[in-house]
């Protein structure tokens, strides 16, 4: 009976082990080629839309992005906004102004899987240092107002689980203005939920004004390599 009980023991062990591992598992995505590291670069499809919580709305005609995947589970990018973009402002003061081309900062991208707990998988992007500025920019009008973006976000990826050399990536606000539709994901490497927010900080005069933001852009992406994002 001793003996028994033992190895029952060590067979709930196993069982549980197994369980562990593929809880583990089930949140992961992951890039994989032949060889790293893969540059890649890619196009805008449309506009692409900044969006506060109150409202005030940056619009560019054109977006590029270049970068290089590194390994399984990091990638590097610079985006580039351009073409017409315009400052719509509703809060403090109502008014518009142009803006210029906006060149964010060398951007971590981590592969996530289980986007909002549902089945999409994505990529989070944010700065290469925590809590760093984004992006920071100047338009031009009257009033000069002086920009600020903090934060991540995530953006949903295909195709997933083939080896491709093109791809998308997209970007969608959510249904209130300054969030994101993805807010929340599994990363590979912690084994834990990330939660994405971007922050945008606006001088304009005496005002200064720090609320939520979101962005909506999509992407066609070219690969050096055929790469594939797992799920």
């Amino acid at each position: 009976m001793r003996l028994k009980m033992k190895q029952m023991v060590g067979v709930l062990a196993l069982a549980a082990a197994a369980a562990m591992l593929v809880a583990a598992m089930a949140g992961a995505s992951e890039f994989k080629t032949a060889k790293f590291p893969v540059s890649f670069h890619s196009l805008g499809l449309g506009l692409s839309t900044f969006q506060s919580e109150n409202n005030n709305t940056v619009v560019c005609h054109h977006s590029l992005a270049t970068g290089t995947l590194e390994s399984a589970t990091s990638a590097k990018a610079t985006v580039t906004y351009s073409v017409g973009c315009e400052l719509k402002a509703e809060s403090p003061l109502k008014f518009s102004e142009a803006c210029p081309t906006i060149t964010t900062k060398e951007l971590n991208i981590k592969p996530i899987a289980k986007l909002n707990g549902g089945t999409k998988t994505g990529l989070l992007f944010s700065a290469a240092t925590a809590g760093a500025t984004i992006a920071t920019f100047t338009c031009s009008g009257s009033n000069k107002t002086e920009v600020k973006v903090t934060g991540s976000v995530l953006c949903e990826s295909n195709p997933i689980g083939k080896l491709s050399s093109t791809g998308t990536i997209t970007c969608k606000k959510g249904a209130k203005a300054g969030e994101q539709e993805f807010t929340s994901g599994e990363n590979e490497q912690s084994k834990t939920t990330v939660k994405d927010g971007l922050t945008a900080e606006s001088t304009l005069g005496i005002f200064k004004v720090t609320e939520k933001d979101s962005q909506e852009t999509t992407e066609d992406v070219t690969y050096g390599a055929e790469v594939e994002q797992t799920a």
